[in-house]
């Protein structure tokens, strides 16, 4: 039985930013980002901490306007651009 998968670009503002990931059909924004950043990202904290210190977009458009945000299922050729937001001070 061949397992279904898609390819997703992502992009981001860590070192090696451009790449490509291949991941199960049924994965959601949120299993994505597990599964390439699981040191960043808490699951517990996970939709306040991106929220606050991350910019997340889908094809160049805000998670937030996703009807169903972190849970939204990407198809093959979709950007994932996933950008840790710089704090002020100094």
């Amino acid at each position: 039985m061949k397992l279904h998968t898609k390819r997703i670009k992502i992009k981001t503002n860590f070192a090696g930013s451009d790449f490509e990931k291949e991941a199960p059909a049924h994965y959601s924004v949120r299993d994505i980002l597990h599964s390439i950043m699981p040191e960043f990202i808490k699951n517990s904290k996970m939709d306040l901490e991106i929220s606050e210190e991350w910019e997340i977009l889908i094809n160049e458009k805000e998670i937030w306007f996703y009807p169903d945000k972190f849970e939204t299922l990407l198809k093959t050729g979709d950007l994932l651009e996933v950008y840790l937001t710089p704090l002020g001070g100094g």
